[in-house]
Protein backbone atom coordinates (compact mmCIF):
# COMPACT_ATOMS: atom_id res chain seq x y z
CA UNK A 1 0.00 0.00 0.00
CA UNK A 2 1.63 3.58 -1.30
CA UNK A 3 2.01 6.16 1.86
CA UNK A 4 -0.51 8.45 0.47
CA UNK A 5 -3.25 5.30 0.81
CA UNK A 6 -2.19 4.62 3.96
CA UNK A 7 -2.53 8.29 4.94
CA UNK A 8 -5.88 8.73 3.77
CA UNK A 9 -6.89 5.80 5.87
CA UNK A 10 -5.38 6.72 8.61
CA UNK A 11 -7.57 9.87 8.38
CA UNK A 12 -10.94 7.46 7.90
CA UNK A 13 -10.45 6.09 10.80
CA UNK A 14 -9.83 8.72 13.00
CA UNK A 15 -12.46 10.65 11.86
CA UNK A 16 -14.98 7.45 11.95
CA UNK A 17 -13.98 7.18 15.46
CA UNK A 18 -14.49 10.75 16.25
CA UNK A 19 -18.14 10.32 14.95
CA UNK A 20 -18.44 7.25 16.65
CA UNK A 21 -17.65 8.98 19.91
CA UNK A 22 -19.62 11.43 19.39
CA UNK A 23 -23.16 9.39 18.54
CA UNK A 24 -22.38 7.58 21.67
CA UNK A 25 -21.88 9.94 23.58
CA UNK A 26 -24.43 12.79 21.99
CA UNK A 27 -24.94 14.67 25.42
CA UNK A 28 -21.55 15.48 25.76
CA UNK A 29 -20.43 16.02 22.43
CA UNK A 30 -23.70 18.29 22.18
CA UNK A 31 -22.45 20.01 25.20
CA UNK A 32 -19.14 20.87 23.83
CA UNK A 33 -19.89 22.46 20.99
CA UNK A 34 -22.42 24.76 22.80
CA UNK A 35 -19.69 25.83 24.76
CA UNK A 36 -17.57 26.27 21.97
CA UNK A 37 -20.46 28.59 19.92
CA UNK A 38 -20.73 30.82 23.30
CA UNK A 39 -17.28 31.31 24.01
CA UNK A 40 -17.07 32.25 19.99
CA UNK A 41 -20.11 33.99 19.57
CA UNK A 42 -19.26 37.67 19.55
CA UNK A 43 -16.81 36.14 16.25
CA UNK A 44 -19.72 34.16 14.89
CA UNK A 45 -21.81 37.28 15.32
CA UNK A 46 -19.39 39.49 13.84
CA UNK A 47 -18.55 37.14 10.97
CA UNK A 48 -22.40 37.37 10.25
CA UNK A 49 -22.48 40.92 10.53
CA UNK A 50 -19.34 41.32 8.24
CA UNK A 51 -20.81 39.03 5.56
CA UNK A 52 -24.28 41.42 5.76
CA UNK A 53 -21.64 44.47 5.24
CA UNK A 54 -19.85 43.47 2.73
CA UNK A 55 -22.68 42.49 0.21
CA UNK A 56 -23.83 45.86 0.83
CA UNK A 57 -20.15 47.14 0.09
CA UNK A 58 -19.91 45.43 -2.94
CA UNK A 59 -22.94 47.00 -3.85
CA UNK A 60 -21.76 50.39 -3.60
CA UNK A 61 -18.43 50.44 -4.70
CA UNK A 62 -20.34 48.96 -7.94
CA UNK A 63 -23.01 51.48 -8.60
CA UNK A 64 -21.97 54.47 -6.19
CA UNK A 65 -17.31 54.69 -6.53
CA UNK A 66 -17.20 53.26 -10.01
CA UNK A 67 -17.38 57.38 -11.10
CA UNK A 68 -15.07 58.10 -8.35
CA UNK A 69 -12.58 55.30 -9.16
CA UNK A 70 -11.89 56.85 -12.40
CA UNK A 71 -12.03 60.22 -11.85
CA UNK A 72 -10.00 60.37 -8.62
CA UNK A 73 -6.41 59.01 -8.51
CA UNK A 74 -5.08 60.12 -5.19
CA UNK A 75 -6.17 59.87 -2.25
CA UNK A 76 -9.62 58.47 -3.01
CA UNK A 77 -7.57 54.83 -3.16
CA UNK A 78 -6.67 55.02 0.60
CA UNK A 79 -10.33 56.49 1.62
CA UNK A 80 -12.21 54.00 -0.46
CA UNK A 81 -12.56 51.30 1.90
CA UNK A 82 -12.81 53.05 4.91
CA UNK A 83 -15.89 55.36 3.14
CA UNK A 84 -17.59 51.74 1.97
CA UNK A 85 -17.58 50.10 5.30
CA UNK A 86 -18.89 53.51 7.11
CA UNK A 87 -21.89 53.84 4.36
CA UNK A 88 -22.34 50.08 4.72
CA UNK A 89 -22.99 50.31 8.70
CA UNK A 90 -25.16 53.28 8.20
CA UNK A 91 -27.83 51.87 5.45
CA UNK A 92 -27.58 48.75 7.61
CA UNK A 93 -28.44 51.17 10.72
CA UNK A 94 -30.97 53.03 8.74
CA UNK A 95 -32.59 49.52 7.99
CA UNK A 96 -32.67 48.14 11.14
CA UNK A 97 -34.05 51.48 12.94
CA UNK A 98 -36.31 52.49 9.68
CA UNK A 99 -38.75 48.50 10.85
CA UNK A 100 -38.00 49.32 14.54
CA UNK A 101 -40.04 53.00 13.96
CA UNK A 102 -42.39 51.43 11.42
CA UNK A 103 -43.07 48.60 13.80
CA UNK A 104 -42.79 49.51 17.71
CA UNK A 105 -45.17 52.32 18.00
CA UNK A 106 -48.08 50.53 16.14
CA UNK A 107 -47.24 47.47 18.23
CA UNK A 108 -47.21 49.55 21.39
CA UNK A 109 -50.82 51.62 20.33
CA UNK A 110 -52.55 48.03 19.31
CA UNK A 111 -51.23 46.51 22.22
CA UNK A 112 -52.81 48.68 24.35
CA UNK A 113 -56.05 48.83 22.55
CA UNK A 114 -56.25 45.21 22.56
CA UNK A 115 -55.99 44.84 26.29
CA UNK A 116 -58.35 47.66 26.96
CA UNK A 117 -60.55 46.44 24.26
CA UNK A 118 -60.56 42.32 24.61
CA UNK A 119 -63.98 41.79 26.26
CA UNK A 120 -65.72 43.90 23.47
CA UNK A 121 -63.78 42.31 20.73
CA UNK A 122 -64.71 38.69 22.31
CA UNK A 123 -68.16 39.49 22.39
CA UNK A 124 -68.56 41.17 18.92
CA UNK A 125 -66.72 37.84 17.10
CA UNK A 126 -68.99 35.62 19.34
CA UNK A 127 -72.05 38.42 17.76
CA UNK A 128 -70.43 37.60 14.05
CA UNK A 129 -70.57 33.34 14.37
CA UNK A 130 -74.17 34.02 16.04
CA UNK A 131 -75.23 35.55 13.03
CA UNK A 132 -73.16 33.73 10.96
CA UNK A 133 -74.64 29.89 12.31
CA UNK A 134 -78.19 31.14 12.34
CA UNK A 135 -78.02 32.27 8.61
CA UNK A 136 -76.36 29.29 7.29
CA UNK A 137 -78.63 26.96 9.34
CA UNK A 138 -75.72 25.50 11.54
CA UNK A 139 -75.61 24.76 15.09
CA UNK A 140 -74.23 27.48 17.86
CA UNK A 141 -70.94 27.68 17.97
CA UNK A 142 -70.38 29.05 21.75
CA UNK A 143 -66.90 30.52 22.37
CA UNK A 144 -65.63 30.28 26.22
CA UNK A 145 -66.31 33.44 28.09
CA UNK A 146 -63.83 35.59 29.45
CA UNK A 147 -64.43 36.89 33.12
CA UNK A 148 -62.07 38.64 35.15
CA UNK A 149 -62.25 36.51 38.31
CA UNK A 150 -61.05 39.08 41.03
CA UNK A 151 -61.20 36.72 43.79
CA UNK A 152 -58.82 34.39 41.79
CA UNK A 153 -56.55 36.99 40.84
CA UNK A 154 -56.34 38.44 44.57
CA UNK A 155 -55.30 35.09 45.43
CA UNK A 156 -53.00 34.44 42.91
CA UNK A 157 -51.32 38.15 44.14
CA UNK A 158 -50.98 36.43 47.35
CA UNK A 159 -48.97 33.04 46.39
CA UNK A 160 -46.93 35.35 44.39
CA UNK A 161 -45.76 38.07 47.42
CA UNK A 162 -45.69 35.13 49.85
CA UNK A 163 -43.40 32.51 47.83
CA UNK A 164 -43.20 33.56 44.33
CA UNK A 165 -40.97 36.90 44.53
CA UNK A 166 -37.46 34.62 45.14
CA UNK A 167 -38.06 32.77 41.46
CA UNK A 168 -39.74 36.37 40.16
CA UNK A 169 -36.71 37.67 40.98
CA UNK A 170 -33.96 34.92 39.81
CA UNK A 171 -36.17 34.81 36.82
CA UNK A 172 -35.43 38.83 36.51
CA UNK A 173 -32.02 38.44 37.28
CA UNK A 174 -31.77 35.56 34.48
CA UNK A 175 -33.56 37.78 32.07
CA UNK A 176 -31.42 41.15 32.96
CA UNK A 177 -28.20 38.78 32.72
CA UNK A 178 -29.07 37.26 28.69
CA UNK A 179 -30.01 40.71 27.75
CA UNK A 180 -26.65 42.13 28.93
CA UNK A 181 -24.74 39.28 27.47
CA UNK A 182 -26.45 40.07 24.02
CA UNK A 183 -25.60 43.73 23.81
CA UNK A 184 -22.22 42.57 24.57
CA UNK A 185 -22.11 40.03 22.31
CA UNK A 186 -23.58 42.33 19.88
CA UNK A 187 -21.01 45.12 20.24
CA UNK A 188 -17.63 42.82 20.22
CA UNK A 189 -19.32 41.24 17.30
CA UNK A 190 -19.61 45.01 15.04
CA UNK A 191 -16.33 45.93 15.85
CA UNK A 192 -15.08 42.09 14.66
CA UNK A 193 -16.82 43.40 11.82
CA UNK A 194 -15.19 46.14 11.27
CA UNK A 195 -12.05 44.65 11.59
CA UNK A 196 -12.90 41.33 9.22
CA UNK A 197 -13.88 43.88 6.18
CA UNK A 198 -11.21 46.25 6.99
CA UNK A 199 -8.57 43.59 7.06
CA UNK A 200 -10.50 41.72 4.51
CA UNK A 201 -7.36 41.85 1.81
CA UNK A 202 -5.25 40.68 4.02
CA UNK A 203 -7.08 37.50 5.94
CA UNK A 204 -7.87 36.54 2.41
CA UNK A 205 -4.24 36.50 1.50
CA UNK A 206 -3.23 35.03 5.06
CA UNK A 207 -5.84 32.16 4.42
CA UNK A 208 -4.83 31.82 0.53
CA UNK A 209 -1.15 31.24 1.97
CA UNK A 210 -1.85 28.91 4.69
CA UNK A 211 -4.14 26.42 2.72
CA UNK A 212 -1.20 26.03 -0.47
CA UNK A 213 1.28 25.17 2.24
CA UNK A 214 -0.87 22.84 4.09
CA UNK A 215 -2.42 20.83 1.09
CA UNK A 216 -1.51 19.94 -2.75
CA UNK A 217 -2.41 22.27 -5.36
CA UNK A 218 -4.88 20.00 -6.43
CA UNK A 219 -6.79 20.00 -2.68
CA UNK A 220 -6.21 23.57 -2.31
CA UNK A 221 -8.19 24.30 -5.30
CA UNK A 222 -10.80 22.18 -4.49
CA UNK A 223 -11.10 24.42 -1.00
CA UNK A 224 -10.63 27.53 -2.77
CA UNK A 225 -14.01 26.37 -4.91
CA UNK A 226 -15.67 25.44 -1.93
CA UNK A 227 -14.89 28.81 -0.88
CA UNK A 228 -16.09 30.77 -3.54
CA UNK A 229 -19.01 28.71 -4.25
CA UNK A 230 -20.51 29.44 -0.47
CA UNK A 231 -19.37 32.52 -0.94
CA UNK A 232 -21.55 33.10 -3.90
CA UNK A 233 -24.91 30.85 -2.85
CA UNK A 234 -25.05 33.14 0.64
CA UNK A 235 -24.91 36.18 -1.13
CA UNK A 236 -27.06 35.66 -3.59
CA UNK A 237 -29.57 34.31 -0.52
CA UNK A 238 -28.81 37.43 1.30
CA UNK A 239 -30.19 39.75 -1.73
CA UNK A 240 -32.63 37.43 -3.04
CA UNK A 241 -34.32 36.82 0.42
CA UNK A 242 -33.76 40.79 1.25
CA UNK A 243 -35.24 41.73 -2.57
CA UNK A 244 -38.19 38.92 -2.13
CA UNK A 245 -39.04 40.61 1.49
CA UNK A 246 -39.58 43.97 0.33
CA UNK A 247 -41.69 42.68 -2.90
CA UNK A 248 -43.92 40.60 -0.56
CA UNK A 249 -44.25 43.65 1.87
CA UNK A 250 -45.05 46.11 -0.85
CA UNK A 251 -47.66 43.74 -2.54
CA UNK A 252 -49.05 43.04 0.77
CA UNK A 253 -49.65 46.91 1.25
CA UNK A 254 -51.11 47.33 -1.97
CA UNK A 255 -53.62 44.70 -1.51
CA UNK A 256 -54.44 45.66 2.09
CA UNK A 257 -54.87 49.42 0.93
CA UNK A 258 -57.30 48.31 -2.20
CA UNK A 259 -59.70 45.88 0.31
CA UNK A 260 -59.25 48.66 2.73
CA UNK A 261 -57.97 46.35 5.68
CA UNK A 262 -56.89 48.01 9.07
CA UNK A 263 -52.93 47.85 10.35
CA UNK A 264 -51.41 48.16 6.46
CA UNK A 265 -48.25 49.34 7.19
CA UNK A 266 -47.23 47.59 10.41
CA UNK A 267 -48.78 44.14 8.76
CA UNK A 268 -46.79 44.86 5.31
CA UNK A 269 -43.43 45.24 7.51
CA UNK A 270 -44.32 42.19 9.43
CA UNK A 271 -45.09 40.12 6.41
CA UNK A 272 -42.13 41.27 4.41
CA UNK A 273 -39.26 41.07 7.72
CA UNK A 274 -40.95 37.56 8.46
CA UNK A 275 -40.53 36.57 4.73
CA UNK A 276 -36.56 36.72 4.97
CA UNK A 277 -37.42 33.16 6.53
CA UNK A 278 -37.31 30.90 3.70
CA UNK A 279 -40.86 28.75 3.46
CA UNK A 280 -42.40 29.87 6.46
CA UNK A 281 -42.02 33.62 7.33
CA UNK A 282 -44.83 34.77 4.72
CA UNK A 283 -46.92 32.72 7.05
CA UNK A 284 -45.75 33.91 10.83
CA UNK A 285 -46.80 37.30 9.55
CA UNK A 286 -50.28 36.15 7.83
CA UNK A 287 -51.10 34.36 11.17
CA UNK A 288 -50.08 37.78 13.30
CA UNK A 289 -51.91 39.77 10.52
CA UNK A 290 -54.91 37.79 10.72
CA UNK A 291 -55.38 37.75 14.32
CA UNK A 292 -54.95 41.89 14.53
CA UNK A 293 -57.53 42.08 11.86
CA UNK A 294 -59.80 39.36 13.90
CA UNK A 295 -60.29 41.60 16.67
CA UNK A 296 -61.46 44.35 14.21
CA UNK A 297 -63.98 42.46 11.58
CA UNK A 298 -63.68 38.65 11.59
CA UNK A 299 -64.28 38.76 7.83
CA UNK A 300 -62.24 40.76 6.84
CA UNK A 301 -59.58 38.63 9.13
CA UNK A 302 -60.84 35.91 6.15
CA UNK A 303 -60.03 38.13 3.11
CA UNK A 304 -56.81 39.01 4.65
CA UNK A 305 -55.86 35.00 4.43
CA UNK A 306 -57.71 34.81 1.04
CA UNK A 307 -55.29 37.25 -0.08
CA UNK A 308 -52.02 36.42 1.54
CA UNK A 309 -53.00 33.53 -0.07
CA UNK A 310 -52.80 34.88 -3.43
CA UNK A 311 -49.98 36.59 -3.07
CA UNK A 312 -48.03 33.44 -2.05
CA UNK A 313 -48.72 31.91 -5.18
CA UNK A 314 -47.57 34.86 -7.18
CA UNK A 315 -44.67 35.31 -5.24
CA UNK A 316 -43.96 30.73 -5.46
CA UNK A 317 -44.51 31.00 -8.97
CA UNK A 318 -43.19 34.19 -10.38
CA UNK A 319 -40.81 35.90 -7.60
CA UNK A 320 -39.21 33.78 -5.41
CA UNK A 321 -37.72 31.30 -8.70
CA UNK A 322 -36.29 34.24 -10.59
CA UNK A 323 -35.55 36.63 -6.99
CA UNK A 324 -34.06 33.72 -5.02
CA UNK A 325 -34.08 30.30 -7.01
CA UNK A 326 -31.65 31.40 -9.79
CA UNK A 327 -29.26 32.72 -6.99
CA UNK A 328 -29.17 29.48 -4.89
CA UNK A 329 -30.40 26.62 -7.29
CA UNK A 330 -32.45 24.63 -4.91
CA UNK A 331 -35.09 22.57 -5.50
CA UNK A 332 -38.61 23.54 -3.39
CA UNK A 333 -38.32 20.04 -1.79
CA UNK A 334 -34.35 20.72 -0.72
CA UNK A 335 -35.28 23.93 0.29
CA UNK A 336 -38.59 23.20 2.91
CA UNK A 337 -36.01 20.32 4.15
CA UNK A 338 -33.09 23.32 5.19
CA UNK A 339 -35.92 24.96 6.96
CA UNK A 340 -36.95 22.24 9.07
CA UNK A 341 -33.61 21.03 9.94
CA UNK A 342 -31.62 24.30 10.20
CA UNK A 343 -34.97 25.94 12.38
CA UNK A 344 -34.48 21.97 14.73
CA UNK A 345 -31.02 22.91 15.30
CA UNK A 346 -30.51 26.28 15.48
CA UNK A 347 -33.75 27.72 16.01
CA UNK A 348 -34.38 31.09 13.80
CA UNK A 349 -30.97 31.62 12.99
CA UNK A 350 -30.75 28.58 11.69
CA UNK A 351 -33.78 28.86 9.52
CA UNK A 352 -32.09 31.34 7.84
CA UNK A 353 -28.33 29.68 7.22
CA UNK A 354 -30.16 26.24 6.52
CA UNK A 355 -31.09 27.15 2.82
CA UNK A 356 -27.77 28.35 1.52
CA UNK A 357 -25.77 25.62 3.63
CA UNK A 358 -28.14 22.59 2.05
CA UNK A 359 -28.02 24.54 -0.93
CA UNK A 360 -24.27 24.57 -0.75
CA UNK A 361 -24.37 20.69 0.15
CA UNK A 362 -26.59 20.19 -2.59
CA UNK A 363 -24.00 22.28 -5.33
CA UNK A 364 -20.85 19.95 -4.06
CA UNK A 365 -22.64 16.96 -4.07
CA UNK A 366 -23.74 17.21 -7.68
CA UNK A 367 -20.68 18.48 -8.90
CA UNK A 368 -18.88 15.30 -6.80
CA UNK A 369 -21.29 12.92 -8.47
CA UNK A 370 -21.28 14.61 -12.45
CA UNK A 371 -17.02 13.86 -11.63
CA UNK A 372 -17.46 10.18 -10.49
CA UNK A 373 -20.32 9.71 -13.49
CA UNK A 374 -17.83 10.71 -16.01
CA UNK A 375 -15.08 8.59 -15.06
CA UNK A 376 -17.20 5.94 -15.74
Amino acid sequence: MEKTEKKKWIWLIIIAGIVLWAVLNYQVALAGIGWVARVLMPVIIGFAIAFILNVLKRAIEKYLFRPLDKSCTKIWPRIRDGIGILLSILILVAIVALVITMLVPQIRSTWEMLTASFPQYWQSVQGWLDVKTAQYGLDAIKLPKIETDYETLFDLAKRFLTSGVGAAFGSAIGVMTGFVNTMINAALGLIFAIYMLAEKDKLSEQCTRLVRASFSESKAEEIFYIGRTANSIFSGFVVGQCIEGVILGILCAIGMLIFGFPYVSMISVLVGVTALIPVFGAFFGTAIGAFLILMVDPMKALWFIVLIIVIQQIDGNLIYPRVVGGKVGLPPLWTLLGVVVGGAVGGLIGMLVGVPALALVYSLVGRWTGRRLAKK
